[in-house]
């Protein structure tokens, strides 16, 4: 049976768009779908609810440097979502994709020129939120800024 490989994803937009509920609904559909490892780094504890899956481990209110390392060391997770990125966050971003571990984020980002210049372009897709309907995906992006999937909703 052939591996499935998840890509790295980054969901962005201005604030209330409804990044969060979003990565809420991957890491429900993930955990339970996929029977892979999740972590979830939930800083602020807004993640996180009570059915999300039997294969998924939270870490609240912690930073992401801390979750991250003791996340990826302890609980061997396959697939790591995580909330509200900065540019702060980038180096344990990168050690956890180093690691093997996929990795879903989101960011307060209006474009694309944004991601270069916070150096989140280390991911393999982006997806960019309508920012005039809330929880409305736009549009997904390669690591170039390409449009690889347009919603013409």
């Amino acid at each position: 049976k052939r591996e499935e490989v998840l890509d790295h994803v980054l969901v962005y937009g201005p604030p209330g768009l409804g990044k969060t509920t979003i990565l809420r609904d991957i890491a429900c559909i993930l955990s339970k779908k996929t029977m892979k490892n999740l972590l979830i780094c939930d800083e602020r504890n807004e993640i996180f609810m009570p059915d999300i899956g039997i294969m998924c481990d939270v870490i609240s209110f912690a930073d992401k440097k801390t979750a991250f390392e003791v996340g990826i060391r302890a609980m061997r997770p396959d697939l790591l979502i995580t909330d509200e990125i900065t540019q702060e966050d980038i180096p344990a971003i990168k050690r956890a994709i180093g690691s093997g571990v996929t990795t879903i984020a989101s960011a307060h980002l209006k474009d694309f020129n944004d991601v270069k210049s916070m150096q989140m372009d280390i991911f393999d897709k982006y997806a960019v939120l309508d920012s005039q309907v809330i929880g409305k995906l736009r549009k997904i992006l390669n690591n170039n800024g390409e449009i690889i999937y347009k919603n013409v909703d």
